[in-house]
């Protein structure tokens, strides 16, 4: 093999094996190139996934959010002052509007409940049951009122299930919002100037990779900062 490779440097010129040299190293920088554009290429595509992922569940994980604070403050709504007087002195019509009002926002609650322990959203659902077990503590004290059931210390603990339903609703208008903001994803790198599409599509046909046609390059918008790939 010696004698073989020997022979060959024989009869190449000095600059056959130049051209053959530059030959080799304008493969080896082309493929090398055509490669690390792939891998970008690749990671984009990533990145875009994992943008359209994200932001569709800020999107649910919003509506949840939404059902979850409007529920809290029906609820701080309907333990106020005005509202401490138990349902045997309600009018009928009276009786039906706090009686559909109820089993909407424990609908509302509980569907939000369920959809955020499932999208991995623990600490808000807690503070969801917390909130409907001190509400419905109050709401049973409330309906003892004037009866000879009534304990002494109601009222007192009644105003403490209030003071606790509008603690965790004025938490949960702090907290929510945070959240919501940690989940808004980065944005994914722009898409690639026309120039450089054109360059890529040049590689590709050198090292046999398919790259984009003309009319998806001509179609290819500037740099945008918010268009995502």
């Amino acid at each position: 093999m010696i004698v073989a490779a020997a022979l060959v440097f024989n009869v190449l010129s000095a600059g056959d094996l130049i051209a053959i040299t530059i030959a080799l190293l304008a493969n080896i920088v082309t493929v090398s190139v055509a490669v690390f554009i792939q891998r970008r290429e690749t990671k984009r595509a990533l990145d875009n996934e994992t943008w359209r992922r994200t932001t569709e569940k800020r999107q649910r994980v919003h509506a949840h959010f939404a059902s979850v604070l409007f529920g809290a403050n029906m609820m701080r709504g309907m333990t106020g002052i005005l509202q401490w007087k138990p349902d045997r002195f309600r009018s009928e019509g009276g009786l039906k509007v706090m009686t559909d009002r109820l089993e909407k926002v424990k609908n509302d609650l509980g569907e939000a409940a369920v959809n955020l322990t499932l999208e991995g959203l623990v600490e808000p659902v807690d503070s969801v049951y917390e909130m409907a077990s001190k509400f419905f503590d109050f709401r049973e004290r409330l309906q003892r009122l004037g009866e000879r059931t009534e304990a002494s210390d109601e009222r007192q603990e009644m105003r403490k299930d209030v003071e606790a339903v509008a603690a965790i609703t004025q938490a949960l208008e702090s907290t929510l919002p945070a959240i919501l903001a940690a989940i808004l994803p980065d944005r994914p790198e722009p898409r690639p100037p026309r120039w450089r599409l054109l360059w890529r599509r040049f590689l590709g046909e050198l090292t046999g990779r398919t790259e984009p046609s003309r009319g998806a390059i001509d179609r290819a918008p500037e740099e945008s900062p918010t268009a995502p790939g």
